[in-house]
């Protein structure tokens, strides 16, 4: 739009001129007809009906923002949804576990949402394994959640200990 000097056309309703200044008028359409082209040009077929009905090109870009902002919205959601979903599959590693949640916390950055730390400790403890529900309970039972870099560091430490002893004795009541 810049290089045809049409931004000003997506960035405020251009008011149509009267008809009694023709010369005026005819530049106006030239320069909608102009901008309505450039964009339909710029857009996927399948999201072309979503500007169906929409005269000026300010309403077309202002359809446009407001549809790839909800996508945007719905997408972050998901990836969200996913962040709360992971679980500590049979077989898996400790360290490959967390791998998983440090690829979205990344995957989630991109997009520009951030996850609070805290939560981050906490959706990590709560996919944890059965055989890890008392370490997850301790780690729960402090006044203040270890940060997400400290929660790694003692995963790892207690992946190494578990390799040499069980992870914790059984408080089963039997």
């Amino acid at each position: 739009m810049e290089d045809n000097e049409l931004k000003e056309f997506i960035n405020k309703d251009i008011p149509k001129p009267p008809a009694a200044d023709a010369q005026d008028l005819e530049e106006w359409r030239k320069c909608v007809a102009k901008a309505r082209r450039i964009i339909i040009e710029g857009v996927r077929n399948h999201i072309v009906s979503n500007l169906r009905g929409k005269e000026t090109p300010y309403a077309m870009w202002k359809a446009l923002t407001k549809l790839f902002l909800n996508n945007s919205d719905h997408m972050n959601l998901a990836l969200k949804d996913k962040l709360g979903k992971i679980k500590m599959e049979k077989g898996n590693t400790i360290p490959k576990y967390l791998t998983k949640f440090t690829q979205w916390q990344d995957e989630l950055g991109s997009v520009g949402v951030t996850i609070v730390e805290d939560d981050l400790v906490s959706l990590t403890l709560l996919g944890l394994p059965k055989s890890w529900h008392n370490y997850r309970d301790l780690i729960n039972g402090r006044e203040k959640l270890p940060e997400w870099k400290q929660s790694l560091k003692g995963f790892t430490q207690k992946c190494v200990d578990c390799s040499r002893q069980p992870p914790w004795p059984s408080t089963r009541i039997m």
